[in-house]
């Protein structure tokens, strides 16, 4: 078992590795293109990136269709795609009505943040099932993308940059550290 795991870490970690150096990339040029005040159509300093087409968001979708093809050519395929697809448009949802749930201006009712965020973690959750490899994939690549997103916001909130990476929706612009 321990040479399975191994193995799959490893396979996990070759997956990975170029995707996590894109993000990397376009995390370290969406910062220097908000420090030197870019255009905001593409670098938008506000809150929440503002929709500014420079960020990791878009890529996502782009990655997750390249690890479930890279998984599926190996040999790692879920064994019913029927099901895979199922939890995934459930988990969409799922995690749709969480971030609505979360950043809503208006509360529905008292803790539906608590409730919104809940069911953004359990959203990804529900493709363990079907799919355990993606999951885990998916997984990995995340905290690869958002460690150094961690990290910037770290540094940002401390010396006040000017960012969406020290811009947090919902708290006043003087907030400190």
């Amino acid at each position: 078992m321990g040479e399975t795991d191994s193995g799959t870490r490893a396979c996990t970690f070759r997956l990975i590795l170029i995707p996590a150096v894109i993000t990397l990339a376009v995390t370290i040029l969406r910062l220097v293109g908000e420090l030197q005040h870019w255009s905001p159509r593409f670098f938008d300093p506000a809150a929440g990136g503002g929709g500014a087409i420079i960020g990791i968001v878009w890529l996502v979708p782009v990655f997750g269709i390249y690890f479930s093809l890279e998984l599926a050519r190996t040999g790692q395929a879920p064994r019913s795609r029927a099901k895979a697809i199922a939890y995934t448009v459930l988990g969409l949802i799922v995690g749709y009505i969480g971030v609505r749930l979360t950043y809503t201006s208006v509360p529905l009712f008292p803790g539906n943040e608590v409730v919104g965020y809940v069911l953004m973690v359990a959203a990804p959750v529900l493709l363990l099932p079907a799919w355990p490899a993606l999951f885990k994939t998916l997984l990995a690549y995340a905290y690869a993308a958002r460690v150094p997103v961690a990290i910037v916001m770290f540094l940002a909130i401390r010396g006040n940059w000017g960012t969406h990476y020290d811009a947090a929706p919902g708290f006043p612009a003087a907030t400190g550290f």
